[in-house]
């Protein structure tokens, strides 16, 4: 036997005593890997089924309460976070925390969408379908803050700010509920046709309607929301001259 044979025999032995060659997988090895990851892939896809299978559940629950509440009055549609609202007037995402529900007024068509977050326990309308008395640009303000004021079941505690404007006034004013203990903001928005904007928030505690607005709409897509949210807010366009007052 040469010198170089006998020193491979005796790196072989060596190598075969340390166990450092890689033992090729059985096919039965193979096979049980790939059955273990098609359970698991499996297991996911009951898991996902489940979950969406829940969160129809609840949409389903929740549109039968809220049409239940409103008389059948209103087609009622809940979308949840992430989700697109599929509306013309009220197209918006529904941001991360919150629930949708649009209601659609079955004789007139008139939508108004309801944002809350149960979490924060904040909730806000944006609402084309209501109805006031007073039309009149220069007077509907004064009579909507004397009819919240003599309402014994609120309390009013702001100003009314009115911003005029050549096509709409806004109203706006806060108040607390007595009955519910929840603080309110109201904003309507007049426009000269006699159509309304009304965007309304409520909180368990006092808190700065501006940032629970946002919150609720950050990301709404249709024109006529994004104004109402934008002149609730007191934003104006550069385009647009509008006038504050105070009473």
């Amino acid at each position: 036997m040469t010198k170089k044979k006998l020193t491979y025999i005796t790196i072989l032995g060596a190598c075969i005593a340390a166990g450092v060659f890689v033992t090729v997988p059985s096919q039965a090895v193979s096979d049980e890997g790939k059955s273990k990851a098609m359970i698991l892939l499996e297991k996911a896809k009951a898991a996902r089924l489940e979950r969406k299978k829940a969160l129809e559940n609840k949409r389903n629950e929740m549109e039968q309460y809220y049409s239940d509440k409103t008389g059948h009055k209103y087609k009622v549609n809940v979308f949840f976070e992430g989700e697109m609202v599929d509306s013309d007037a009220l197209n918006q995402w529904v941001p991360n925390g919150y629930n949708a529900v649009l209601f659609s007024n079955n004789d007139s068509k008139a939508q108004k969408i309801l944002v809350s977050n149960a979490e924060k326990m904040v909730t806000a309308y944006i609402d084309f379908t209501k109805e006031i008395n007073d039309k009149n640009q220069k007077t509907f303000c004064k009579t909507l803050y004397k009819h919240a004021k003599t309402n014994h079941s609120q309390k009013v505690f702001s100003k009314a700010t009115i911003y005029t404007g050549k096509d709409s006034s806004v109203c706006q004013f806060a108040l607390r509920d007595k009955n519910t203990n929840l603080f309110a903001f109201e904003s309507y928005e007049l426009y000269k046709d006699g159509s309304l904007a009304y965007v309304h928030t409520l909180s368990k505690d006092e808190q700065d309607y501006i940032s629970i607005i946002k919150d609720a709409f950050p990301r709404t897509v249709a024109d006529k929301a994004r104004k109402a949210v934008s002149h609730a807010l007191g934003e104006f366009l550069s385009t647009e001259s509008y006038k504050k007052t105070q009473f």
